[in-house]
């Protein structure tokens, strides 16, 4: 059985279209299970961290909002551990964070340790919500169904049907997408 471990939701459902959790050869453990809590401030339990280091697959976001999970790799009993950092997946797709109007621009709140910028230059931060795309979406989940197929080459065709499946539903609904922001009468 794989071992699918995320901490966040929308994740958890993107790597579900593909494996279908629970059916058996794939278990899903979601460390994050409270819908209400914010993902940037999440903290692993030590529970968490236990069931990350025995996973046979990690996914995570990546960015600022992650900065706990080096740590916690480092711990990591299963060395041949698949690890899916969304953002360094999406590479040069990733967009930066902006503040537009309406918005309140973001204090530093994560005083880490170690965290120290001498100089007055701003940091690039990047948005973290990629999976609101459906492109970044159908993108990821292939990225996905390559490390399962990787990990469980026995259910690796019923991965690849799946992912055509979940694809084909993830293009109609950008092209219903795409056609009705081009048929607004209000460009914003």
């Amino acid at each position: 059985t794989v071992v699918i471990i995320t901490h966040n939701q929308a994740i958890a459902k993107m790597a579900d279209r593909i494996v279908h959790i629970g059916s058996g050869t794939v278990t899903g453990v979601e460390l994050n299970e409270n819908p209400l809590s914010v993902l940037h401030s999440y903290q692993p339990s030590i529970q968490d961290i236990a069931k990350i280091a025995t996973a046979d697959i990690f996914i995570y976001v990546g960015g600022e909002s992650d900065f706990w999970v080096e740590d916690a790799l480092k711990n990591a009993a299963n060395k041949n551990m698949k690890v899916i950092n969304l953002l360094e997946a999406l590479g040069d797709k990733v967009k930066e964070e902006e503040i537009k109007e309406g918005m309140q621009a973001e204090e530093e709140e994560y005083g880490h340790e170690g965290d120290h910028h001498e100089d007055n230059e701003e940091e690039v931060e990047y948005d973290e919500h990629v999976w609101l795309s459906l492109r970044n979406t159908k993108f990821l989940c292939g990225e996905i169904a390559a490390v399962l197929c990787q990990k469980d080459s026995e259910n690796a065709a019923s991965y690849k049907a799946n992912l055509a499946a979940y694809s084909a539903k993830l293009d109609a609904l950008d092209a219903r997408y795409t056609a009705t922001v081009k048929a607004a009468t209000k460009k914003t």
